[in-house]
């Protein structure tokens, strides 16, 4: 699914910014 695999990729795009900008 299309949409599953969108928001797979947002949570771990906003999962990596945030440890990002915690450093």
């Amino acid at each position: 699914s299309i949409s599953a695999y969108g928001r797979d990729k947002v949570h771990v795009f906003r999962q990596t910014i945030s440890t990002w900008r915690k450093s």
